[in-house]
């Protein structure tokens, strides 16, 4: 779990602070995110992909309307290691001013409502330091990530 924190939180700043440079959201505030895992809920069919959940299509544009306000940093499903095809969950970054706020955020998704997922828990943490930023992430209109190289 530590490794992954680590990932989230690089990422997660890299994403906002670009984010930010660009004028689409404030400065990062140290005490202001949120890491959020959800499980696979009672409502999950097994064996099916995540566009043939139910409530599928109104997630996928709460995520976009959640990204562009700013308050989605970044977000995506969990994947089994073994083979990297089954989802186990997912995993969200969230820009709130309380844990009670991100939960409500949370509850708010068609997913989690529908009990398709469910919180499992959820993290306040600190950025600490970045120097990368994946090609895909934040993928806004607009955004030349995919043209920008690692920095070292």
């Amino acid at each position: 779990m530590g490794r992954l924190l680590m990932i989230v939180s690089v990422a997660g700043v890299v994403c906002l602070t670009g984010m930010a440079d660009r004028g689409l959201v404030a400065s990062p505030s140290p005490s202001t995110y949120y890491v959020v895992f959800l499980r696979l809920g009672p409502n999950y069919l097994s064996g099916r992909p995540p566009q043939e959940q139910s409530g599928f299509a109104e997630h996928a544009a709460n995520m976009s309307r959640l990204a562009r306000e700013g308050t989605l940093v970044i977000g995506g499903p969990l994947l089994e290691e073994s083979n990297g095809a089954g989802i186990t969950g997912a995993m969200l970054v969230l820009a709130a001013d309380s844990e009670a706020r991100a939960r409500s955020i949370v509850e708010a998704d068609p997913l989690v409502a529908g009990k398709v997922t469910e919180i499992g828990e959820i993290r306040r943490f600190v950025v600490g330091a970045a120097s990368w930023k994946p090609p895909q992430a934040c993928g806004s209109a607009g955004d030349d990530s995919s043209k920008r190289q690692p920095t070292k």
